[in-house]
């Protein structure tokens, strides 16, 4: 997990080969896991290619559990950032795909929060609401409704 960590706040900063860097060598201890492929996504879509990270977004969770919170987590941020990346086109085609992107985010982050959420740690439920990752989308009706909520 420190590497992964440590992978998303290098992508949240822009570094983003230390990012994939990590994602590597998270990949490397611990093969199989899906985590750091969702990671990988995330990374491309903060580089500009929504369209290939939501792709990978889609495929990812599906080698995972059902249901598990922190791949829902991890692919909701892929959403959310593709979904800032179409934004930034300023032409209608963007706009429609941020909007769906930022719908599909929300809807995996009620299922990470829903039917994930005994995977999810307390610091990984509370940092939801300030996740760099997840600005894109953090005004979305239905992901304000999620984050706002008392448990």
């Amino acid at each position: 997990m420190a590497y992964l960590r440590r992978a998303e706040h290098r992508r949240d900063r822009g570094e983003y080969d230390a990012a994939l860097s990590d994602c590597d060598q998270t990949a490397r201890l611990k093969p199989g896991w899906v985590l750091p492929r969702l990671l990988r996504t995330s990374v491309e879509a903060a580089r500009g290619r929504d369209r290939q990270a939501v792709a990978g977004a889609e495929q990812a969770p599906k080698k995972a559990a059902p249901h598990d919170g922190r791949v829902l987590h991890a692919a909701a941020c892929v959403w959310s950032l593709a979904s800032a990346v179409a934004a930034k086109t300023g032409n209608a085609e963007g706009a429609r795909r941020a909007s769906e992107y930022a719908d599909r985010a929300a809807s995996l982050l009620a299922d990470a929060l829903d039917k994930g959420f005994r995977d999810l740690l307390y610091p990984e439920h509370n940092r939801m609401a300030d996740d760099p990752a997840l600005a894109a989308v953090r005004q979305h009706p239905r992901v304000r409704a999620l984050l706002s909520r008392k448990p």
